[in-house]
C-alpha cells in the first residue's frame, strides 16, 4: 500500500512540475509582418518547386478562398533577373508572377505562425537571351497587407 501510495505522489509531482514549467515556457514574439528566409528552388521541367521558411506574428498568412479582388488576388510577388556582363539585371515578363499562398491561420489564441511553404511556380527563362545564368526574388504579402523581407534564389545556371 505504501509503494502505490508512492508511486500516486510521484506521478503527482510530476504532473505538477510538467505544468508549472510548460506554463512559464515563453512563446515565440515574432513582429506583426512575415519574415521569409530561402531554403530551395528545385527546377522540375516547365515548373520549379520554391521552398522558403516564414514567421508571423499574428498569423494572417495566406488568402481565402473568396479573396479574389486585388489587393487580394495574390500574396506571394517573384521578380526574374538575368546575368549580363557579370550583374544581375531585373526582367520584366510579359504577365507578372504572382501566386496564391493559401490561408494557414491558426484557429484559438495563439496567433502566431512559424513553418516552411513550397509552392510550385512557372519556371521562367528566355531561351532567345544570349544569357543562361539567371535567380529569381520573391516576397509575400500577409492579410494586413504587410509586406515580408525580399529572398533570392542562389544563381541558376540554365542549360540551352
Amino acid at each position: 500500500m505504501k509503494i502505490g501510495f508512492k508511486i500516486a505522489r510521484f506521478a503527482f509531482f510530476l504532473f505538477v512540475t510538467g505544468t508549472i514549467i510548460s506554463s512559464c515556457m515563453k512563446r515565440p514574439n515574432y513582429p506583426d509582418y512575415p519574415i521569409i528566409k530561402f531554403k530551395a528552388f528545385i527546377p522540375e521541367g516547365d515548373s520549379a518547386k520554391l521552398i522558403f521558411e516564414f514567421t508571423d506574428g499574428d498569423g494572417d498568412i495566406g488568402l481565402r478562398k473568396e479573396d479574389t479582388i486585388p489587393p487580394y488576388d495574390a500574396n506571394l510577388f517573384l521578380k526574374y533577373y538575368e546575368q549580363q556582363e557579370g550583374v544581375f539585371v531585373e526582367i520584366e515578363p510579359l504577365i507578372p508572377f504572382k501566386y496564391r499562398i493559401p490561408d494557414i491561420s491558426r484557429k484559438g489564441k495563439i496567433k502566431t505562425l512559424e513553418g516552411e511553404i513550397m509552392v510550385r511556380i512557372n519556371y521562367y527563362y528566355d531561351f532567345a537571351s544570349p544569357y543562361d545564368t539567371i535567380k529569381y526574388s520573391a516576397y509575400i504579402v500577409d492579410r494586413a497587407l504587410n509586406k515580408s523581407n525580399v529572398i533570392e534564389t542562389d544563381p541558376i545556371v540554365v542549360q540551352k
